[in-house]
């Protein structure tokens, strides 16, 4: 089953449109960066660098390769070789917000930050602060996808101070689409932000309209409900901006659907063809919010054109473990015992973050037995596929281990379930939680599961015959954000453990 684009994962890499192509060819890219230094990748894809690839900012002056993150939504602009193989010219990030949280709900995985609803899913990657850790007032950077309603769907939360005094840049800015404009007062709003541009600079030859995508300035903190008062207004270009032919991937969000062969992702126009080829679902699945990748070449009219579309599995397994063996030439780990235990593959799309001794580049090589990881991944054909693979420290009990998963077809017998092979014991389980609907009887959650609630989360031990005893047991919805299972610590990068140069591919 498709879901909505928070609840959904990745595909892997590849090369351009899917057809041999001439060296040289102009390429674009957008969507998350996947890998940072030493094997730069966006959504998957490896695509080099070298020391004369520029590097923009928030629409700032050059900064270096060492300014990019993972998590960051970018565009790359560049060439493709006949082998498939990206070379950057130009790599552009611009955040979608940047100014003050005005309300947190962990429960609902949403934040707001200058009246925009910012969902919180758990490939949110957050700089120097957690979720849990964020409190109102707080000046945060979001880069993200924004979904049909408006609403803005996180891949990067990055930390920037306290309050808004003590903000180093006096900057606040807000991107989006205009609304409600009225050249009278002078007044529009993107989102649930209204804008006063009375005494903003507009940039050279801008024209404001409504449905206009513009990046907002400003220079004073703006409380909840208040009115942002711009200093600068300037158009951003969602869309791919390349000559017919240009080879082009995209990752993002369906923002406007008018029929399988005709819609916009992330307001860039995409059309279908007979031969455009579907991974993980068919033409039919695709609708509003649906997340996806498209590959293919633009047109005449900029349109894109799709030779592949690969649709996002939902992402209902979680597991947090020591690593009880770890093949990086083969690209599995196995987690929660070496028999039965978990075999987990991680591909190109996977996002490998390093929460523990913040090592970047973090690879399979560098992860050993008996690490703690975090892994939230899809399930598909009986391959668990990680998303998000993140190296942790030592918990403060080190034998406690989690798994969120779909429950065995008929496995389900009090006391004993069974989740993606691996036996779950609740004869010593203390708590059993029903969603929401808070604490429940075994025989009550026993019953929900006959009854077809199958995404359970467990917290308990292994014994040693592999078998995990549950201390905890809930039935987890699947759009719920799921905030103790994300409060590791603060991702921040150790550029003194990094290696090779500024700029360059290795």
């Amino acid at each position: 089953m498709l879901l909505s684009a928070a609840t959904l994962v990745g595909c892997g890499g590849g090369g351009g449109g899917g057809t041999v192509t001439p060296v040289s060819r102009q390429a674009e890219k957008q969507g998350v960066v996947t890998a940072v230094r030493g094997s730069f990748a966006v959504s998957g894809t490896p695509i080099q660098t070298t020391p004369t690839t520029a590097v923009w900012v928030d629409g700032g002056s050059a900064a270096g390769m060492r300014a990019l993150k993972p998590g960051m939504v970018v565009h790359v602009k560049g060439s493709v070789d006949n082998q498939g193989t990206m070379t950057a010219a130009e790599i552009s990030f611009v955040g979608d917000l940047e100014g003050a949280v005005e309300f947190i709900d962990l429960r609902g995985g949403t934040l707001t930050v200058l009246g925009q609803t910012v969902m919180l899913d758990d490939l949110t990657v957050f700089e120097d602060v957690t979720a849990a850790d964020l409190t109102v007032g707080n000046i945060v950077e979001v880069s993200g996808f924004r979904q049909a309603d408006g609403t803005l769907l996180a891949r990067f939360v990055e930390f920037e101070a306290a309050q808004f005094e003590a903000l180093a840049t006096r900057r606040i800015a807000i991107k989006g689409p205009i609304r409600d404009l009225d050249p009278m007062t002078k007044t529009f709003t993107i989102g649930g932000q209204t804008v006063d541009y009375n005494a903003a600079t507009l940039a050279p030859g801008l024209t404001l309209a409504n449905d206009l995508v513009v990046e907002v300035h400003g220079t004073r903190p703006v409380a909840a409900g208040s009115v942002l008062v711009a200093s600068r207004v300037e158009a951003e270009d969602e869309t791919l901006v390349g000559h017919e032919g240009t080879d082009a991937e995209l990752e993002g969000i369906i923002t406007r659907f008018a029929s399988a062969t005709n819609f916009d992702v992330n307001g860039q126009p995409v059309a279908t063809m007979a031969q455009t080829q579907f991974r993980n679902g068919a033409a039919s699945d695709l609708a509003l919010d649906v997340c996806l990748d498209v590959a293919g070449a633009l047109d005449a009219q900029g349109v894109l054109v799709a030779d592949r579309i690969c649709l996002r599995l939902a992402r209902n397994v979680k597991i947090d473990a020591d690593v009880a063996a770890v093949d990086p030439v083969v690209g599995t780990v196995q987690l929660l015992g070496s028999a039965p235990g978990i075999t987990v593959t991680v591909n190109a799309s996977t996002l490998l973050l390093d929460r523990k001794n913040g090592l970047s580049p973090f690879t399979l090589d560098d992860l050993a037995v008996g690490d703690r990881v975090s892994v939230r991944a899809s399930v598909g054909s009986g391959v668990v596929t990680a998303a998000k693979l993140e190296r942790r420290p030592v918990p403060s009990d080190p034998t406690s281990v989690r798994l969120q998963g779909p429950i065995t077809p008929g496995s389900a017998a009090a006391p004993t379930l069974d989740i993606l092979g691996i036996t779950v014991d609740a004869t010593g389980a203390s708590l059993f939680r029903g969603g929401h609907e808070g604490s429940w009887t075994s025989t009550e959650f026993f019953a929900a599961l006959a009854s077809g609630s199958d995404l359970v989360t467990v917290k308990g031990a292994l014994d040693p015959s592999g078998v995990l005893l549950a201390q905890e047991l809930s039935l987890q919805l699947e759009h719920e954000f799921d905030h103790e299972m994300e409060r590791g610590s603060a991702y921040r990068y150790n550029y003194e453990q990094e290696m090779g140069h500024e700029g360059g591919h290795h």
